[in-house]
């Protein structure tokens, strides 16, 4: 016949062994969620919209507004956030897809760093900012935005061209 006693030691050596396995299971979720499955690799989205535009003293100015916002697991630390304009002399087509050489790309007349306060980005974080741009006349331009992470070659770039006439 069995005693109380030796169910009893037997139960608390099955309640131990289970315990164990359930602190060495939950160690290695967390080893796995925490440190494995965590990428250092950034991952940024930027999205540049033209919103309006205004008269100042008979100058125009176009507002574009800029949001940028992390979709990684690792925040994203600023080296520096530019804001590029070009303008465009020649109109064009808002209704197909426009295609820049990589001189037109790079020929930038005015740039300037945005989002000052800014230091770094935390994961679903995100910022956005209206920006004011003189156009001297033009009715069309192109503006891009760089975003550098600090200590690191990784580059995000958004890029659109903009129509006064069509507000495209």
């Amino acid at each position: 016949m069995v005693k109380l006693s030796d169910v009893k030691t037997s139960i608390e050596i099955i309640q131990g062994i289970v315990t164990s396995i359930g602190i060495i299971l939950a160690g290695i979720w967390s080893l796995w969620l925490f440190v494995f499955s965590r990428s250092f690799a950034g991952t940024l989205i930027i999205n540049i919209s033209f919103k309006r535009q205004i008269i100042i003293d008979n100058v125009p100015v176009a507002i574009v507004e800029v949001k940028v916002k992390n979709l990684g697991r690792t925040r994203v630390k600023k080296e520096y956030f530019i804001l590029s304009i070009n303008e465009m002399e020649s109109p064009f087509s808002a209704t197909r897809p426009y295609l820049l050489k990589t001189k037109e790309r790079s020929d930038f007349s005015k740039s300037y760093f945005i989002f000052d306060n800014l230091i770094e980005i935390e994961p679903n974080e995100e910022f956005q900012d209206e920006i004011p741009i003189v156009l001297n006349n033009v009715k069309n331009f192109q503006v891009a935005v760089q975003f550098r992470r600090k200590k690191s070659p990784e580059i995000w770039e958004s890029f659109g061209i903009y129509s006064i006439d069509n507000q495209c």
